[in-house]
C-alpha cells in the first residue's frame, strides 16, 4: 500500500483520502472510518502460556505416537515406548517455544504503537490516542516521537527516522516529502513514507496517515509472527 502512495504527488494523495491539510477530518468521517477500517491497534490474538502447551496435544500425530507408546510397552518393548515418548516430549517442547517466542515479538510490537499523537481535526490541532487514528488524518511530528502508523510525509519535510525496528539498519534515514519517480517496494527506497513504530530522531513534518492497524507494515508482521505455521 505504501509504495503506491510513495509515487503519487502531495495533491493527489489528499485527494485520493479526501481531506485537506487545513481542516483535516470531520469527526463524523473520523467515526465512519473508524467503523469501516477498525482501530490503529495490532489485531491478533493471544494466548497464554498454558494455553499454548495444551494445544500442542492437538495433534492426531501426537495421538499416533502416543498410542504406538502405549502398546510398544504392554507388548514388553519397554525402551521402544520409552524413546517414542521422548520424541513426543522432544516435539512438544520445540514448537511450544516457537509459538511462545512469535506471542512475545507481538507483545514487543504493540509497545511501538504509541498513546498520544498530535493531529488535525476539524480544522484544529488536538491531542488524541493513536488508537484512533484513521487514514487521511493529518499528524505533526517532532524529534522524540514515534510515528504512530504508515504516514506519507507532506510538503518540504525534512527529518530522520531511526527505522532499525524494522530494517535492523542502524543508520538513521533521512525523509523528505518529494514524489519518488519510480515504484519500488523496498522500504529502503521510500524517503517520503514514515513507517508505524520508526521514531523521529530530528526534524519536523506534516504527515497524512496512509495505514492503520494491520494494514501498516508493523501490523502485517504482528500478524506473520502468531498466524505463520
Amino acid at each position: 500500500m505504501y509504495a503506491a502512495f510513495a509515487v503519487q504527488s502531495e495533491l493527489d494523495v489528499l485527494k485520493t483520502l479526501r481531506v485537506t491539510v487545513e481542516q483535516g477530518l470531520s469527526q463524523t468521517e473520523v467515526e465512519h472510518r473508524l467503523a469501516q477500517n477498525g482501530k490503529n491497534v495490532l489485531v491478533a490474538l493471544e494466548t497464554k502460556w498454558v494455553e499454548l502447551l495444551l494445544r500442542q496435544f492437538k495433534s492426531p500425530y501426537i495421538y499416533l505416537l502416543i498410542v504406538a507408546a502405549i502398546l510398544s510397552i504392554a507388548l514388553d518393548d519397554l525402551m521402544t515406548g520409552i524413546f517414542i515418548f521422548l520424541f513426543i516430549t522432544i516435539d512438544v517442547v520445540l514448537t511450544f517455544f516457537q509459538e511462545f517466542r512469535s506471542e512475545k515479538i507481538l507483545s514487543m510490537l504493540k509497545k511501538y504503537f504509541i498513546h498520544q499523537v498530535r493531529v488535525v481535526r476539524e480544522g484544529k490541532e488536538v491531542e488524541c490516542v493513536s488508537s484512533v487514528l484513521v487514514s487521511g488524518d493529518i499528524i505533526h511530528l517532532e524529534p522524540g516521537d514515534i510515528i504512530p502508523a504508515d504516514v506519507r510525509f507532506l510538503g518540504g519535510s525534512q527529518l530522520t527516522v531511526d527505522e532499525s525496528s524494522l530494517t535492523g539498519e542502524s543508520e538513521p534515514v533521512k525523509k523528505d516529502g518529494g514524489v519518488m519517480t519510480t515504484n519500488k517496494s523496498d522500504l529502503f527506497h521510500a524517503p517520503n513514507m514514515g513507517f508505524s513504530g520508526t521514531h523521529v530522531i530530528d526534524g519536523s513534518a506534516t504527515a497524512i496517515v496512509v495505514a492503520t492497524g494491520s494494514e501498516s507494515v508493523v501490523g502485517s508482521i504482528g500478524k506473520l509472527t502468531v498466524q505463520t505455521k
